[in-house]
């Protein structure tokens, strides 16, 4: 589902599980420059749990958050990544 999402230019996908503790899938389109893998690294350093990837699709386990809580790190993750530079 993220790989066929992230076919379309521009996108960035990520999948969250709702069960305890999560698993999260990351993937990316060819012309985004964000690293997948990057970004699941950064998420288990906050949530703890094992995982990689490739700069397109990472995934990973064991993640000890709510969905909510993965969503809202992701989401100022993802801005930080994304910002335009100064």
């Amino acid at each position: 589902m993220t790989a066929a999402a992230a076919a379309h230019q521009g996108v960035v996908a990520a999948l969250v599980s709702t069960s305890t503790p999560a698993l999260v899938v990351i993937a990316r389109a060819t012309d985004v420059t964000l690293d997948a893998s990057a970004l699941l690294k950064a998420l288990i350093g906050v949530f703890g749990g094992k995982g990689g990837g490739t700069a397109g699709l990472a995934q990973g386990g064991g993640l000890s958050a709510t969905p909510e809580a993965l969503r809202a790190e992701l989401a100022r993750l993802l801005d930080q990544a994304l910002r335009p530079g100064p």
